[in-house]
């Protein structure tokens, strides 16, 4: 091939036919069935934008809802705001008016009105008004006299919307006004007085953009008796009775209606919180015809594409095959001498050498990152936080990180000697994890400290087969690496919990080699005798701290915690028992903090590790921590408990768990059996435990199905009518999409995981 010249080989032929093939193609099958894609594409953007712009709009309102009721609650609740604060004397009840400043940085609210029972003044933030002028003169509504207005003042036990109506203020034009009535308190059987919000309608269509609707759509909002609480209407809008059939909770979500004869995207969208009914309907022939038009245009030009493309394909085919042509007279001076047409692949192999490279980059990237999530597992099994086999198995798998611990016993050994660099550190553990083999699974564990490497053991070996593994690798990394290493053993134990004490024991071991000398394998079994008159059995003391810590008894656990403090210091007990000591006291209270983790969520991160244990230096530093640490838990639950919402959210819990398996059951029923609104409920659940009570009682349910399937034998379809459901190809769908498999093939993995 000649330098600086531009030839037609058969590469060149060959990406010719494939840029023609890559152009005409789809623009043939684009012709063919282009108007049914299109027609089908518009469906889905129409319906997905609809889907979005509903969605936002109840957000938004939801939002507002939820927004009132707080400054209800906070009303309530502020004791400068009750009866008696309010109305002892005139200049209270002008005091008032700054303690009702709420809608300051609302927008939303038009007017916030704070009324007594039994009074005659209604205060705002802004003024005060005797009941009489504010109805008549100031907010004239033209739909709610006076004496009704004073009625429902003095009467709702509920909360309590009034639709939009027609209202005059002072002498301006009228304008349309959706009113919002909260008993103050809310819940109350007799409640001391009403908060009135008044909301302009233009507010809440305002978070509609003004190019959402065609001069002919309309979106009307229904509320939860299906009552038309504002509405958009377009110049040649939709009459609300024709669109209230849309309404209906069984209809589609999204369809295409025939309305006056006119054709109609209608879309509906129901908000789990309020109850409210979101309904919009857009001419079809409106949002089509911009499309149309495209369409008309798009095949208009069609064919000058076809003319132009293969001018078009030989010019960019030229210049995007410079590269490769370049590439070529690389590879023909590296090598020093002419390529035939046929090696001039060669240069497309080295781009696909580069990719590879990336990849590889990408892959080292990886390795680094399952390194990390390698490293937090074993930390994770130090603290004992991973109570079985079974947790282990399943964080492993999600981590993409092979550990297993199926041996029957499980311990920890750790390595000390002279300070070594990172390699050299690095070498050493890989020599020792290397030989794992047939009854032991050896896994290395990176410390702080330069001159310790901590190793977890899962085995089936005996003492005396664990004994001479020991001895053999201790003497390979002498005649390999010229190095005596000292090693302290800790027992070996069936739990995978007690996997922290055993690395309290192997460092203890590791310490007598200030005694017994350097260079040497130490077990704690023979060192243990030195701690005997100190050991004791503190399973019973557990227990009861645990209990003490459920029940939120901070003054018994000062006792029990200042009880062992008194035994450590006037009993002699050496600093390992101390240590083992705190180990079990901090794995009890992680354990029981577990256990009611969706209860105390936050105190679970105030405990120190057994790491941290380790660099304590005496018994009195170690019970002091520990005893701030368990004060604080139990404070914390103490309060929790002490809460009216947290024995609310618990009876609720309790009552979802005993109702899970019901397939009639409704949020409607529980409202009723707490004597609370649905849309109170809904919120209340859900602001206490972060999720919405359809939610909470599918995981419920998809728990239940989880341990009838390995369980039991039933069929799917049995398991599902157990749970409360009746539609057994929704229940595969939601299974699959919460656990990620099917129920037949999570049966199946578990099955086989248990083998």
């Amino acid at each position: 091939m000649r330098r600086g010249t531009f030839q037609l080989t058969p590469v060149f032929y060959k990406y010719l036919l494939s840029y023609v093939a890559v152009l005409l193609i789809p623009l043939g099958l684009l012709g063919y069935n282009g108007s049914l894609q299109l027609s089908e594409i518009v469906n889905h953007y129409v319906e997905w934008t609809n889907k979005e712009m509903l969605s936002q709009l109840a957000d938004s309102v939801d939002t507002k809802i939820i927004e009132m009721n707080r400054i209800s609650a906070r009303i309530s609740a502020n004791p400068e705001l009750t009866p008696y604060a309010v109305t002892k004397d005139a200049f209270s009840t002008y005091q008032a008016k700054q303690l009702l400043d709420y809608k300051v940085s609302n927008d939303f609210i038009q007017e916030l009105l704070y009324y007594i029972r039994g009074q005659h003044t209604l205060v705002s933030s802004v003024s005060t008004y005797r009941v009489p002028n504010f109805i008549n003169d100031i907010y004239r509504f033209h739909n709610w006299p006076e004496a009704e207005f004073l009625d429902d003042l003095n009467s709702i036990r509920k909360p309590t919307l009034r639709t939009a109506e027609d209202v005059t203020f002072v002498s301006s034009s009228k304008e349309k006004y959706i009113s919002y009535l909260l008993p103050i308190p809310m819940g109350s059987v007799n409640p001391y007085g009403t908060v009135i919000f008044l909301i302009k309608e233009s507010s809440i269509l305002s978070y509609l953009k003004p190019d959402a609707f065609p001069r002919s759509g309309n979106m009307i909002i229904y509320d939860e008796k299906n009552r038309v609480v504002t509405s958009y209407k377009g110049d040649s809008h939709i009459k609300e009775d024709a669109m209230q059939s849309f309404a209906n909770p069984e209809g589609e979500p999204f369809s295409v209606q025939k309305i006056d004869g006119v054709d109609y995207f209608v879309s509906r969208l129901k908000s789990d919180l309020t109850g409210w009914t979101y309904v919009s309907a857009l001419p079809v022939g409106e949002i089509m015809k911009p499309f149309n038009a495209v369409v008309a245009k798009w095949m208009r030009t069609l064919l000058v594409i076809l003319l132009i493309g293969s001018a078009a394909i030989y010019t960019a085919l030229r210049y995007n095959y410079n590269p490769i042509k370049k590439l070529a007279q690389l590879a023909e001076t590296h090598l020093g001498k002419p390529l035939s047409r046929t090696n001039e692949l060669e240069a497309v192999h080295t781009l696909i050498d580069r990719m590879m490279l990336s990849n590889r980059e990408l892959g080292q990237k990886w390795e680094k990152h399952r390194s990390a999530l390698y490293e937090h597992l074993l930390f994770s099994l130090l603290k004992g936080e991973i109570e079985t086999r079974e947790q282990l198995s399943e964080r492993s798998a999600e981590a993409g990180v092979p550990l297993s611990f199926d041996y029957a016993a499980q311990g920890v050994f750790v390595v000390e000697g002279s300070e070594h660099s990172g390699a050299v550190k690095r070498q050493l553990a890989e020599t020792i994890a290397c030989r794992s083999g047939p009854g032991i699974a050896v896994y290395s564990k990176e410390s702080l400290e330069n001159d310790r490497m901590i190793f977890l053991v899962s085995t089936d070996f005996s003492e005396q087969q664990l004994g001479r593994w020991m001895d053999d690798w201790h003497g390979a990394i002498y005649r390999d690496f010229g190095i005596r290493l000292s090693c302290g053993v800790g027992l070996l134990r069936q739990e995978l919990n007690q996997l922290g004490r055993s690395f309290i024991e192997a460092s203890t071991a590791a310490d007598y080699k200030f005694i017994r000398g350097s260079g040497q394998i130490i077990y704690f079994r023979e060192v243990a005798s030195d701690h005997a008159s100190t050991l004791y059995d503190s399973s019973h003391n557990m227990e009861h701290l645990s209990y003490l810590l459920r029940e939120g008894k901070t003054g018994q656990i000062a006792d029990t915690l200042t009880h062992f403090a008194q035994r450590i210091k006037t009993g002699g007990t050496t600093l390992f028992v101390a240590r083992c000591l705190c180990f079990d006291i901090i794995h009890t209270v992680m354990k029981t903090a577990d256990e009611m983790k969706h209860e105390f969520p936050e105190i679970t991160g105030k405990f120190p590790d057994v790491l941290t244990l380790m660099k304590f230096h005496t018994a009195q530093d170690l019970i002091e921590l520990i005893s701030k640490a368990c004060i604080d838990v139990c404070q914390a639950i103490q309060e929790r408990k002490g809460d009216p919402g947290v024995r609310m959210i618990e009876q609720m819990i309790d009552y979802l768990r005993e109702r899970c398996h019901q397939y009639d059951f409704s949020v409607q029923t529980m409202a009723h059996d707490f004597s609370l609104s649905a849309s109170y409920l809904s919120r209340f659940f859900k602001e206490h435990t972060g999720q919405t009570i359809t939610d909470y009682m599918n995981t419920l349910r998809i728990n239940q199905a989880k341990r009838l399937l390995v369980e039991s034998d039933d069929s799917i379809k049995d398991i599902v009518q157990r749970i409360g459901y009746f539609d057994t190809s929704s229940f595969i769908r939601k299974f699959k999409a919460e656990v990620g498999v099917t129920p037949g093939e999570y049966r199946k993995m578990s099955r086989e995981a248990s083998k």
